[in-house]
């Protein structure tokens, strides 16, 4: 069975380290490692029968000019080295530096660093429509597919998601199971909501 879990890397990384947005390299090499390992388990405990994951990280890989961002150039070589069973499973973890449609376009300025005030951009709707894609257009018969990440700004994507996939829809994040405001509306449409560390979904 042939899973896909698509990771919003900057919405559900650990903090607890520095807490900054521009963390050092060993930051990022213990976040990768775990976030890598806890969807695996969390989509293993969702699915038990998977054997296969395409674990795609969505962030801000790419600046201004189309070049690499710090963090994408500390997380390239690690997750290559991250690629390998875990927890029984398969896992073929890489960056998303374009969207599944359109793999020749990589798009510029996913990080922002020219401004006063460094952000992200487009990586919520890359995410999105990548889903949307995956659920319509899978290349083998898709067993689940996983949306990770903890914003809310992620609701529509999962519900058009849900309406397009004949496989399971997951939302595995970070909040418990039954905290958000439209967590009973989401899963009375068949998204399965998890959480990290947590087997219950709403009921």
């Amino acid at each position: 069975m042939h899973g896909i879990a698509l990771v919003d890397y900057d919405n559900v990384r650990h903090r607890n380290l520095s807490g900054r947005f521009q963390a050092a390299r060993a930051d990022h090499e213990l976040w990768a490692t775990d976030l890598v390992s806890e969807v695996t388990l969390a989509c293993r405990r969702a699915l038990p029968d998977l054997v296969e994951l395409d674990l795609r990280l969505y962030g801000g890989w790419t600046d201004e000019n189309g070049r690499w961002s710090p963090s994408a150039e500390w997380l390239l070589p690690l997750v290559t080295s991250l690629r390998g069973r875990r927890h029984g499973i398969l896992v073929r973890p890489v960056l998303a530096v374009a969207m599944t449609r359109f793999p020749l376009v990589k798009l510029r300025g996913t990080i922002r660093l020219q401004s006063r005030r460094r952000r992200q951009k487009m990586v919520d709707g890359m995410l999105g429509f990548d889903a949307l894609h995956f659920a319509r257009n899978a290349a083998h018969p898709l067993g689940m597919l996983t949306i990770v990440s903890d914003d809310d700004d992620m609701i529509p994507a999962l519900l058009t998601v849900q309406d397009a996939s004949t496989a399971p829809t997951i939302w595995l994040r970070k909040r418990a199971v039954g905290a958000g405001l439209n967590d009973s509306a989401l899963q009375h449409q068949g998204v399965s909501i998890q959480s990290f560390g947590r087997t219950e979904s709403v009921k």
